[in-house]
């Protein structure tokens, strides 16, 4: 009886799983459907939807993640405007992170959907920059989760770093002097907008990046000694984070 309960349960979850993919399949087809990125109920979105469904089969058979989990990545990649050939390139690179961050692929799917926005990564770029942020997370005191944290505060502010590369070695810093996460983002992201925005420049620069003056008197620029500290053994390695601006 005891079998039989478990092979009952496990149907139960299996058929599911199978509604949540069926499902999500459908609404990346309405999405694409009625964004623009095919017109909907053409022979085009027919033949892309059914590579979309091969891919994820596919992506599934060799790595931890359901079709399930791959079709809501997805479905999450669509709403952010990721058109076909986007998701077949962008959605890997998801799934490596969260394999190497120990993360949801849901999580993982929402980093590289911020970080690609924020950085205006190009999609070629991607895979090489998603290696990057996890070679430079694993050599550091922190995770890869802290630093997709760590990103996800900065936000468009990291436009205004010379280059992902030096903004990792920052990152790795702060995270090994203690200082990890959001919280790290915050010290980063209000020192590159005093650098980049000094006085009389700061109220436009903060428009732009949709920040208020209000939040950066709040936060304390340029104030926190473990930034300059950090700063300054970048420098004692050769860096210079900070040159273009």
């Amino acid at each position: 009886d005891e079998i039989s309960q478990k092979l009952i349960d496990f149907g139960k979850e299996s058929l599911e799983v199978y509604k949540d993919y069926e499902y999500n399949m459908t609404e990346l087809e309405t999405v694409w459907g009625t964004n623009g990125t095919f017109q909907k109920g053409s022979r085009e979105l027919k033949s892309a939807m059914d590579d979309m469904k091969n891919a994820a089969a596919e992506w599934a058979s060799t790595n931890i993640f359901h079709t399930n989990d791959i079709s809501n990545a997805m479905v999450e990649a669509a709403h952010a405007g990721w058109d076909y050939q986007q998701m077949l390139e962008g959605v890997p690179a998801a799934m490596s992170m969260a394999q190497a961050g120990g993360m949801d692929l849901s999580t993982a799917m929402n980093y590289v959907l911020k970080a690609q926005k924020s950085f205006g990564w190009e999609f070629d770029d991607i895979t090489d920059k998603m290696d990057e942020w996890i070679y430079a997370a694993n050599k550091s005191a922190g995770t890869t989760s802290e630093f997709g944290d760590t990103f996800l505060k900065l936000g468009s502010t990291v436009r205004f770093a010379e280059n992902t590369e030096e903004l990792l070695a920052l990152t790795k810093v702060m995270h090994d002097m203690g200082t990890t996460g959001s919280a790290a983002g915050t010290m980063i992201k209000t020192s590159l907008m005093r650098l980049y925005a000094p006085s009389g420049k700061a109220s436009k620069v903060l428009e732009q990046l949709g920040v208020s003056a209000q939040e950066i008197e709040d936060l304390g620029i340029m104030e926190d000694q473990g930034l300059i500290e950090a700063l300054d053994t970048l420098e004692a390695h050769g860096f210079s984070a900070f040159d273009s601006v």
